[in-house]
């Protein structure tokens, strides 16, 4: 036999050892492979499912857009209905302001056993003539706020325009007109433009006197007077000041107070020496 040297039988062993693990690696190598493979079916059952979905999304598409249009017709009653609900409030409110102005400058709830007067005649507070006056008053007085001051006179000159119109038969003739003309005399004389306020005054003034009856009581037109009284005697014009004011005590004896006053006691004292 030959002699085989030690070197040579281990390489000999070395290999016997590498061929005899070939197949584990082999096997290994197998079952990751197939793992791979489930991987990627896995994966393609997911592209089919995501494609059938895709493919049937159209129709539901559709029913979604039907049912957003519909939601949407939904929410736009219900806003339209609540901003008809919050006009109808304001409206409402504003009426409620506009009495409860009208009815505080009238005095109506203090001078109610004076023959109705400054409440507008027999109108009450809940009838239309006297709401749409209520109305436009507080629309004067809210122009006045706002500082539009020739609107708020333009209103209130047209309201003793429709006023001088009416040919109602009332408890005092002068109740309604008498509350516009104080309001207008009073603006102008605030604005600064007296002669205005002037011719104002004296236009009613001719109306009150004019058209009253002898005997008659009517504190409407008195408290018009006497503003009168007050702005002449202002615009020292003091004789005509106590003779509108002793007019406006003829209308109404509660007056008499004015013609006590210093300013109107001096003129008068005057008046009586010469």
């Amino acid at each position: 036999m030959r002699n085989t040297s030690p070197n040579k039988n281990n390489n000999i062993r070395r290999r016997l050892k590498m061929h005899n693990k070939r197949p584990m690696l082999s096997s290994i190598s197998l079952c990751g492979l197939m793992m791979m493979m489930m991987s990627i079916a896995m994966i393609a059952s997911s592209l089919m499912i995501q494609g059938c979905a895709a493919f049937s999304a159209p129709s539901h598409h559709f029913h979604h857009q039907h049912h957003s249009d519909h939601d949407k017709s939904s929410l736009a009653n219900l806003m339209e209905g609540c901003s008809e609900s919050t006009r109808s409030k304001e409206r409402r409110d504003w009426i409620q302001r506009s009495v409860s102005y009208y009815t505080k400058i009238t005095r109506q709830a203090n001078r109610r056993k004076k023959s109705r007067v400054l409440s507008g005649g027999g109108d009450g507070m809940d009838s239309e003539t006297f709401q749409v006056l209520a109305k436009q008053h507080y629309f004067a007085y809210r122009k006045i706020k706002d500082g539009k001051h020739k609107h708020a006179e333009v209103l209130y000159r047209r309201i003793i325009d429709n006023l001088l119109q009416e040919d109602e038969e009332e408890a005092c003739d002068h109740a309604k007109l008498a509350v516009t003309t104080l309001l207008l005399a009073l603006h102008l004389q605030r604005m600064g433009d007296l002669r205005s306020t002037r011719m104002v005054f004296h236009r009613f003034f001719r109306l009150a006197v004019a058209e009253r009856n002898e005997g008659e009581e009517c504190a409407c037109s008195a408290k018009v007077l006497g503003a009168y009284a007050l702005f002449e005697m202002k615009q020292g014009n003091g004789k005509k000041a106590v003779w509108l004011a002793e007019t406006a005590t003829s209308f109404d004896n509660d007056l008499k107070k004015i013609l006590q006053w210093k300013q109107f006691r001096e003129v008068a004292d005057k008046r009586a020496r010469r």
